[in-house]
C-alpha cells in the first residue's frame, strides 16, 4: 500500500499558500534533469541538506544553504522508495524496489549494502545511529546492527507488513504501523512486544513519537490522527477526522505541534493539504493548501523550523514554515 502512495506522491506538484499563522516561504529551488521527478525526500536534522529519491534510480543530495548539488548516488537501475537521515545527520539510508538497503556516510561513501527479500516500504534509525530497522513489503521487520552488519531481531510477521517505523528519541521504544490495521509497540532493548493498538478501522500509514517518547502519534487511511500513551498503549486523544488519507506525520522538537500531510488517493489531481495541529489541545493551528497533490517529504529541524519539499519534472522546491 505504501508503495502505491509513494508512486502517487512522485507526480505531485506543490504550490503552497498559507491560510493561517504558519506561513510557508520558498527557501530554495533546485533544477532536476529532464523527465526526472522525486519520489520521496529527507531533510538533515540541521536543515542544511536535502536528499531526494528520484525516478531515474538515483539519489541526489543538495546543500540547502549554498543551493548546490553535492552528490548523485547511482542505484544502477533500482528505484528508491524512501530515504532517511540518521538523527545526527552523519548517515543516509535508502530502501529500494528490489529489496536493497543501502547506507552512505556524509561524504557519499557506501558504508552498508544489504539485500532484503522484498521491496522496502519503511526504514528508521535508532537515536544513536548504530541500528536500523527496515520493513520489507509483506514480510517481518528486520532490526540490524550496522557496525557488525548483524541481524538483531526479526519481528513477528504481520499481514501485509509495515508502512511506517519509528524509534523514540530516548531509545527506549520502537513502534510499527502495520497494514493489518494494528500499531505495535516494542521494547527497543530486546524487541519484545509491549502493546498492541487494535482500535483503527483502516491501516495506519504514518507514525512518530513525541520528543519525550511518552506518546505515539499515528494516522492513516481513515483520516484520523490518534495520540497513544506509549507506556499503556491507550489512545488518549483523537484529532478531528479528515476526508483524506494521512500520509506523513512529523512532531516539532518542542512537542507542541504536529504536522500532517493529507491527500486523496482516488483523485490525485485534487488539492492536498498540510495541517499543523496543536499537540497539547488537539486544535488546528493552521492549514497550508496545495494546488494539486501533497508535499513529498520534509521534517522539523533543530531550530523548530518545518522544512517541506515539493517537486515537478523540472525542479525540487524547499519550503520553510515557522
Amino acid at each position: 500500500m505504501r508503495r502505491f502512495f509513494l508512486h502517487l506522491i512522485a507526480v505531485f506538484t506543490l504550490a503552497l499558500s498559507a491560510l493561517a499563522a504558519d506561513s510557508p516561504t520558498l527557501r530554495q529551488t533546485f533544477p532536476l534533469p529532464s523527465a526526472v521527478s522525486t519520489v520521496f525526500t529527507a531533510i538533515s536534522p540541521n536543515g542544511q541538506r536535502v536528499a531526494a529519491a528520484c525516478s531515474d534510480a538515483k539519489i541526489r543530495l543538495w546543500d540547502i544553504v549554498s543551493a548546490s548539488l553535492q552528490n548523485t548516488l547511482d542505484l544502477k537501475g533500482e528505484r528508491p522508495n524512501i530515504v532517511r537521515f540518521s538523527p545526527d545527520g552523519a548517515l543516509l539510508a535508502a530502501g529500494g524496489s528490489d529489496g536493497a538497503l543501502r547506507v552512505w556516510d556524509s561524504s557519499g561513501a557506501l558504508r552498508y549494502d544489504l539485500k532484503l527479500a522484498a521491496e522496502i516500504d519503511a526504514i528508521a534509525f535508532s537515536p544513536d545511529g548504530t541500528r536500523i530497522a527496515a520493513a520489507p513489503n509483506g514480510l517481518p521487520v528486520e532490526i540490524r546492527e550496522l557496525g557488525a552488519n548483524k541481524l538483531l531481531a526479526s519481528l513477528p510477521a504481520t499481514f501485509g507488513g509495515s508502512a511506517s517505523l519509528a524509534f523514540s528519541r530516548d531509545g527506549r521504544w520502537f513502534a510499527s504501523a502495520d497494514t493489518d490495521t494494528e500499531i505495535r509497540i516494542f521494547d527497543a532493548r530486546d524487541f519484545t512486544l509491549h502493546a498492541r493498538i487494535t482500535d483503527l478501522l483502516l491501516e495506519p500509514l504514518a507514525l512518530t513519537f513525541s520528543p519525550d517518547g511518552s506518546r505515539i502519534i499515528a494516522g492513516g487511511a481513515d483520516g484520523v490522527i490518534i495520540l497513544i500513551e506509549t507506556n499503556t498503549g491507550k489512545i488518549v486523544k483523537s484529532l478531528p477526522k479528515q476526508a483524506d488519507v494521512v500520509f506523513v506525520l512529523r512532531a516539532s522538537p518542542d512537542g507542541k505541534s504536529v504536522a500532517a500531510s493529507y491527500f486523496n488517493p482516488d483523485q490525485i489531481s485534487a488539492p492536498g493539504r498540510l495541517l499543523i495541529w496543536d499537540a497539547i489541545t488537539g486544535s488546528l493551528r493552521s492549514t497550508v493548501s496545495t494546488t494539486e497533490g501533497g508535499f513529498n517529504g520534509g521534517d522539523y529541524v533543530h531550530d523548530g523550523t518545518l522544512l517541506v519539499t515539493s517537486s515537478s519534472e523540472k525542479e525540487l522546491k524547499i519550503w520553510s514554515i515557522r
